[in-house]
């Protein structure tokens, strides 16, 4: 190369920078319009969310979709982790779920057992 030939800068973060750390390959010409529409500072907010974002949904079928996580500015929301595993769906020794032994606890109470 040419050191006297100008070079065109490469912006960060790119779109492929955003795609690759978000893990969940759907949707892609979609998503890139809209990293397109967002700002610089838009990007860089998005890229510094993601990694928490992907964390909070290990499972891809519950995060979101790459174009709908960018439409809607899902970066910008708070992320809220997921319950542990002892309180979803916790089970008694007899196979009742923790949510029926509750609604047993409160029918028995109001029914003055």
């Amino acid at each position: 190369m040419d050191p006297t030939t100008p070079h065109e800068a490469i912006p960060w973060p790119s779109f492929d920078d955003f795609y690759e750390l978000y893990e969940k390959k759907r949707g892609r010409p979609n998503a890139e319009k809209f990293w397109n529409r967002l700002t610089q500072k838009e990007k860089e907010e998005c890229m510094a969310a993601v990694p928490a974002y992907v964390a909070s949904t290990p499972d891809k079928t519950f995060r979101k979709d790459p174009e709908r996580y960018l439409r809607h500015k899902a970066f910008q929301d708070e992320i809220i982790a997921p319950l542990p595993a002892k309180f979803v769906a916790s089970t008694d020794q007899y196979g009742h779920s923790t949510a029926d032994a509750l609604a047993r606890r409160l029918a028995d109470r109001d029914n003055g057992r």
